[in-house]
């Protein structure tokens, strides 16, 4: 078979590393064990380094029925957390990085959008204090 376009660029993107974190005594925070590479479509890479502390996804308590924080998006979480907190790019890139991971983690259609549209929304009202 033919690679097509398609499916070089689709094994060239996505994560190279597993997320290896081990659970804080807080029992809420982790950390990275070994680094984190994670490469964009456009070929940007972030290596999230080892040592690195996050929270995973950061969703109410309320939802985390539906969404939980230990989710199938957790790599991507970690990206976006620390894209958030070492701030190289603006926030509206940081979060289509976030929607981007979590497409390459195989996380369905919706809740991609559900979890973007609540980080978009959090920047946007953060931003107006």
């Amino acid at each position: 078979m033919l690679a097509t376009p398609y499916l070089m660029k689709r094994l060239t993107w996505g994560f190279q590393t597993l997320l290896d974190v081990e659970v804080l005594p807080t029992g809420r925070l982790f950390k990275l064990m070994s680094p984190l590479i994670y490469t964009q479509k456009n070929g940007v890479k972030w290596t999230i380094p080892t040592g690195f502390v996050t929270d995973l996804a950061t969703v109410p308590r309320i939802f985390w029925a539906i969404y939980p924080p230990e989710g199938k998006y957790g790599e991507a979480a970690v990206v976006h957390d620390f894209l958030c907190n070492t701030s190289p790019c603006p926030r509206v890139v940081t979060d289509y990085v976030f929607r981007e991971a979590m497409e390459s983690c195989g996380v369905c259609w919706f809740t991609r959008w559900a979890m973007w549209a609540g980080v978009r929304g959090f920047a946007i009202v953060a931003r107006r204090k």
